[in-house]
């Protein structure tokens, strides 16, 4: 859509085990590679622990992606300069034009849950250390830059307790309603599926509470259940938590497994933002049980289009 309006160039940081996106016509790309994720996370963990500042954004610091932004700022003056993500603010921020940052969801907030509800003291204990530091950082970016977007109303409403005069446009999250069929009914297989990037500790951590905590119930009163995990960096705790479970590794078009998927959980303890594992089960007419934090933002009616339940 931008495209229409503008001349558009993405640069892209890309994974080394990423295969080359698939992008939108009418973009110009250029992709910078990365470190393995596990080497970043160890160095950003490490540098925010010696030096303190928030550990999130170091994942995403890339010198020459800044130094080729910064060169193509100068040489064509863009009307916008937009992080898709505040993870990757600072670099937007430093391409010396006005800067735009879209806050997929308020991680601070995250941290903050992640430090109440963590699986284990270490992590709890590393979460409520991020927390106040996040916040501080997210502070920063919406005090620099020129525009600030989110994708629900409850985010728009934290931004505005951080920065009061900042002026985000909500956009929500959506889905493609002819890319996705709506079917009549269920497999009746019974298939839980769950879809998210495990390296993403809410993700990572929602899992091991329901492998722990709700899983058992459900095999006692539907011993035919089978559980389905579509993401990728499944953590080895989470294997030996659950042999039984079918994790199906990092997959692309998500269309043939909520076909036979009977149920969509998504045992969320910390989060923010708005889920698109929601939009699309729910695109596709896939049941949608949730916890209250992983379906806020959304606008759904309990009971009816999805079942809250926290227990």
């Amino acid at each position: 859509a931008l495209a229409e309006e503008f001349s558009v160039t993405a640069f892209v940081l890309r994974a080394t085990h990423h295969p080359e996106g698939d992008y939108p016509a009418g973009v110009e790309v250029r992709e910078f590679p990365q470190r393995p994720r596990r080497a970043r996370q160890v160095a950003a963990v490490a540098s925010s622990l010696v030096f303190g500042g928030a550990y999130s954004p170091r994942l995403y610091r890339s010198k020459p992606l800044l130094s080729a932004l910064s060169s193509a700022a100068r040489r064509d003056r863009p009307a916008w300069v937009v992080a898709h993500a505040y993870h990757v603010g600072p670099l937007a921020l430093g391409a010396g034009r006005p800067a735009w940052i879209d806050f997929h969801n308020l991680d601070s907030r995250i941290w903050e849950r992640m430090g109440e509800s963590g699986s284990s003291a270490a992590s709890r204990a590393f979460a409520s250390l991020q927390a106040p530091r996040v916040r501080s950082f997210e502070k920063m970016l919406l005090g620099r830059a020129a525009g600030v977007s989110c994708v629900s109303v409850p985010d728009a409403g934290e931004i505005l307790e951080i920065a009061p005069s900042a002026a985000p446009l909500v956009v929500p999250n959506a889905v493609d309603l002819e890319r996705y069929d709506f079917r009549g009914e269920s497999p009746g297989d019974g298939v839980l599926l769950f879809v998210g990037d495990l390296s993403w500790a809410p993700n990572a951590e929602g899992l091991r509470w329901f492998a722990d905590s709700v899983w058992p119930l459900v095999r006692s009163g539907l011993p035919r259940a089978r559980m389905e995990v579509l993401g990728r960096a499944v953590p080895a705790d989470l294997r030996r938590r659950a042999p039984d479970w079918i994790f199906r590794g990092e997959g692309g078009d998500t269309r043939p497994l909520w076909a036979r998927a009977d149920v969509a959980i998504v045992p969320l303890r910390a989060g923010g933002g708005t889920r698109l594992k929601i939009l699309e089960a729910a695109a596709c007419g896939v049941p949608v049980v949730s916890t209250t934090i992983g379906a806020e933002g959304l606008e759904l009616a309990p009971d009816t289009e999805i079942l809250l339940r926290d227990d």
